[in-house]
């Protein structure tokens, strides 16, 4: 089942808004796609990762995904959890209408696949789960066609966005480990290896440790990094 909690779009189909929740999401529902305009994305419950060009993201609750026009993308659910998201999209009209053009820095000032995520510590940190709230507000007390008030909060949001300057760190921070464990394996591929051999080479502390991050591991290995 999948319900819409929170919907508006504006009249010249700048923007589209919708807070969403699935029951029990199947995985035909959730194909590999983009879109022609812009998206943000915010993840609030379930259990996912994101594959943006390839690369993989495992999800947090309150993470937030940043995707630009014809960047493919798809959601790959981890179970039959409920799941529970924000999706935000927005065209090359709303930047020229609010007189914005220069909030597509942080969607377009990187590589496809890369800088994607905007990690949940840093949404709250910044204020944006507040700005979320603030735009639901101003949906739920406008009627359609009122949509200024609105944009202008979409425009804050963008703001924002463009002025966390973490977000190639974040994704370094959660892969570079895998990264480092992966190289490590294909230069030693004619070896045996074991679990507390590649702790000791890696930057991690023990083989329970590696043990942690397998399904990771698996995923990244499966989204052709």
């Amino acid at each position: 089942m999948h319900v819409v909690q929170c919907v508006r779009s504006d009249r010249d189909k700048c923007f589209s808004y919708a807070r969403k929740c699935s029951q029990s999401p199947i995985f035909k529902d959730y194909k590999l796609h983009a879109h022609k305009g812009f998206e943000v994305f915010i993840f609030l419950r379930g259990k996912a990762h994101f594959i943006i060009e390839g690369n993989t993201y495992h999800i947090r609750p309150y993470d937030m995904l940043i995707i630009r026009n014809d960047e493919l993308h798809q959601v790959m659910h981890e179970g039959s959890n409920v799941y529970d998201r924000i999706v935000l999209h927005i065209t090359d009209k709303f930047f020229e209408k609010f007189h914005c053009a220069q909030y597509k820095k942080a969607f377009l000032d990187r590589q496809l696949g890369k800088g994607n995520l905007i990690s949940a510590q840093n949404v709250k940190s910044s204020g944006m789960d507040m700005l979320l709230n603030r735009i639901e507000h101003y949906i739920a007390e406008t009627k359609k066609g009122e949509d200024m008030v609105v944009g202008c909060a979409i425009v804050a949001l963008l703001h924002t966005i463009n002025h966390i300057n973490t977000l190639d760190g974040e994704i370094e921070a959660r892969n570079d480990n895998i990264k480092e464990i992966i190289q490590y394996i294909n230069n030693n591929i004619a070896s045996p290896l074991t679990l507390d051999e590649i702790a000791e080479n890696c930057s991690v502390q023990d083989g329970t440790a590696i043990n942690a991050q397998t399904d990771r591991l698996r995923d990244l290995l499966i989204g052709g990094n």
